[in-house]
């Protein structure tokens, strides 16, 4: 990812009612030198933290970018927190906006992805949703804080759980799906457990050379 400038883009047309996978796939193919942060948000508008919280978690799960852990983990507390804030759409800092993938390299990425989430999004739904859908919103918010700042931590091989754990989160929300929202929350502990089980076998073998 590089933070080329580039000028604002407007909405796909009829991506209303397209899926995610659809989404990505027709900005891959859309003909342009890089595709920004700006355009993924632009071409959801209002159903954006989704699919910009799978584009910044993937990474970290396939691994894709040496080294971005922190970098993207930042971004996903960033859109969090406004998750939990209860936004309505995702929003960054302009400089953060044109932060783009290569077309070729975000075409690499959507190519891995895209068979992994359209079978994801055959198997989701609406089922299952709490009555308030912002408080759901926000409940994910709150455990994508938590699972973004483990992305974070400087653990070898430690981000990936927390990264699948907040794709599977927002496709929960996407899809108003709350097996997939729950999944999302016990792959989360899971990760949690991972966590701090390295960290404490961590403090038991630095204990052992004093």
């Amino acid at each position: 990812m590089d933070a080329t400038s580039l000028p604002a883009s407007g909405p796909l047309a009829g991506t209303e009612e397209l899926r995610l996978s659809e989404v990505f796939t027709r900005l891959a193919a859309e003909d342009r030198a890089r595709v920004s942060v700006r355009d993924v948000v632009d071409a959801l508008g209002d159903r954006s933290f989704a699919p910009v919280m799978i584009l910044l978690a993937v990474p970290n799960a396939i691994p894709f970018i040496p080294g971005s852990s922190t970098v993207l983990g930042l971004l996903l507390a960033l859109v969090a927190v406004q998750l939990l804030a209860g936004m309505r759409r995702v929003w960054l800092p302009a400089r953060l906006n044109r932060w783009s993938f290569d077309r070729d390299a975000f075409g690499r990425l959507v190519a891995r992805i895209t068979p992994w989430l359209r079978r994801v999004e055959r198997m989701a739904r609406p089922r299952f949703w709490p009555e308030s859908y912002r408080l759901a919103e926000r409940m994910a918010g709150a455990v994508a804080i938590v699972l973004s700042l483990m992305i974070m931590l400087p653990i070898p091989f430690a981000n990936g759980v927390p990264a699948i754990a907040i794709c599977l989160l927002a496709l929960g929300i996407s899809e108003r799906d709350g097996l997939w929202l729950g999944a999302g929350l016990l792959v989360g502990a899971i990760a949690a457990g991972i966590v701090a089980g390295l960290f404490l076998a961590g403090f038991a073998a630095a204990a052992t050379l004093w």
